[in-house]
């Protein structure tokens, strides 16, 4: 009777334990579940530190818990020469793992996947967020997507931009025209002798004011003979060059616009009347160096510049930039579910948590009655794990620091105002520059002509009289078959 009462507590012990162990196991099969998504730095917080490993994992779980899905942030420097071979090595060697990440897609070609039935499936946020219009680039010509759009056609980036001071001095309203400009520095020079115009580079200034001169903008555009050709070749576009030959012959420009340059160090001097260039260096740099005190200058820009010719901008169009999912993504569906988290425009938390930490222990809204500007209650969250850095998201919310207010404010207010400046014509037209560049010889050393010898034009290092001389070495460098390239790629995806 004793054994068989023994016995019998060893059953039930042996049938407790292996529940227990069951149950166990089960909770460790469940843990194992939750997917993986491997993120290569998409935004230029991420440092080569990373965020604490206390922070790292407090917001990893927090985005966890959220999407049942466990982000795994790279952490190295996404403004280091070596960010992008790092990429191309890990996506070619499988290590370290990568399952989303940025760049122009069709470089990638042979390291990603179409998303097409992952949007279906699992992204309706994220085909909600963008306009119909970015989709064109994400799009081969047999309709694969792959991927989605980082940066797409932007409206908000090339306005002319006038500096309030000098204006009111010169007792002066806003110019409106580019007809305006030459005459708006004229006045400005006399209340300040030094009144300078200035430029964040050559092709900004081209994207900025080409359009008064050329019909299509700064952009390629057909001849008759159904050929792409680029602007330098349109009618009009050496007018632009002599305009802007001539005035830097007569000191209009600042003398370093045309070479390497900080632009911020020049215009803290007080002396730009006038900005023609990239939108940050007066939404942000500006601002930055009114917080840090001691310069009390501000700029406006009409809305937009216009010329006999039509609106002097053209619109900045960079459709192949993309965020990627590898083709060797153990689990596409996963990566495709915490972006589509992320990219819930209807619900700002999401992003603001992938891209700041946790709400109440690292930042908070600052009227959460009115929720837009966010305050950051520690800077310890390098956003390893933000994916979403897109127009669309941008304009979601914006940190409440004073030298960005302005930034986030000025990109949700003219983020898809495109009447400001011309549409080019094959806007939709995903360009592959890197089969271009395998198709054309010569198509690195066009493109070094292109941008050095432009600039000699304008600072008076080549003579006007030589434009046409230019043309022609173009064409003897292989020209025409970089125009046959710029036809074929255009012809396949023509509407």
């Amino acid at each position: 009777m004793k054994r068989t009462l023994i016995s019998i507590f060893a059953v039930v012990c042996l049938l407790a334990a292996g529940t227990a162990w069951a149950a166990g196991a089960e909770e460790g099969a469940a843990a194992e579940a939750i997917p993986e998504v491997y993120i290569w730095p998409t935004i230029g917080n991420v440092t080569a530190q990373g965020s604490p490993p206390e922070v790292y994992e407090r917001v990893q779980q927090a985005i966890t818990d959220a999407v049942g899905v466990k982000p795994v942030g790279h952490a190295t420097d996404p403004y280091s020469p070596e960010f992008r071979t790092k990429l191309n090595l890990a996506l070619s060697s499988g290590n370290p793992r990568i399952d989303v990440f940025t760049g122009n897609w069709p470089e990638y070609l042979e390291a990603v996947q179409p998303i097409n039935q992952l949007l279906d499936d699992h992204g309706p946020n994220i085909k909600a967020a963008f306009p119909e219009l970015w989709w064109n680039g994400m799009t081969d010509s047999d309709g694969n997507i792959w991927g989605i759009p980082r940066l797409g056609i932007m409206a908000h980036t090339f306005f002319t931009w006038f500096q309030q001071n000098m204006l009111d001095d010169a007792g002066m309203e806003l110019p409106t025209t580019f007809e305006e400009l030459e005459g708006a520095l004229l006045k400005m020079r006399e209340v300040n002798p030094d009144a300078v115009m200035l430029s964040s580079s050559f092709e900004h200034l081209r994207n900025a004011w080409a359009g008064a001169f050329v019909e299509g903008g700064n952009a390629r555009w057909l001849d008759h003979q159904g050929n792409v050709q680029i602007p330098e070749f349109a009618p009009g576009y050496r007018d632009f060059i002599a305009t802007m030959a001539e005035w830097y012959g007569q000191g209009y420009f600042h003398p370093d616009t045309f070479v390497k340059h900080d632009d911020a160090e020049i215009i803290k001097r007080g002396n730009v009347g006038i900005f023609a260039g990239w939108y940050s260096r007066m939404t942000i740099h500006v601002q930055r160096l009114i917080a840090a005190g001691g310069f009390d200058k501000t700029y406006v820009f009409p809305k937009p510049l216009v010329s006999d010719n039509g609106p002097a901008a053209t619109n900045f169009v960079s459709l192949t930039a993309a965020f990627m999912i590898s083709k060797d993504s153990p689990d596409p569906a996963a990566a495709m579910k915490l972006m589509n988290w992320q990219f819930d425009t209807n619900n700002a938390e999401n992003a603001a948590t992938a891209e700041y930490g946790v709400k109440g222990i690292d930042w908070e809204w600052e009227d959460p009655a009115n929720p837009y500007f966010i305050r950051r209650l520690n800077q310890d969250y390098v956003s390893e794990f933000m994916v979403a850095t897109s127009l669309p998201i941008s304009i979601l919310y914006a940190p409440d620091s004073e030298d960005l207010k302005k930034h986030y404010l000025h990109m949700k207010d003219y983020k898809y105002e495109y009447d400001f400046g011309k549409m080019p014509f094959d806007y939709y037209v995903p360009y592959d520059f890197k089969a271009a560049q395998d198709n054309v010889g010569a198509w690195s050393d066009i493109t070094r002509m292109l941008s050095e010898e432009q600039v000699k034009f304008i600072m008076g290092i080549r003579p006007m009289a030589e434009w046409d001389d230019f043309l022609n070495e173009l064409k003897k460098a292989g020209y025409e078959k970089v125009s046959a390239e710029y036809t074929r790629q255009y012809n396949i995806h023509k509407k």
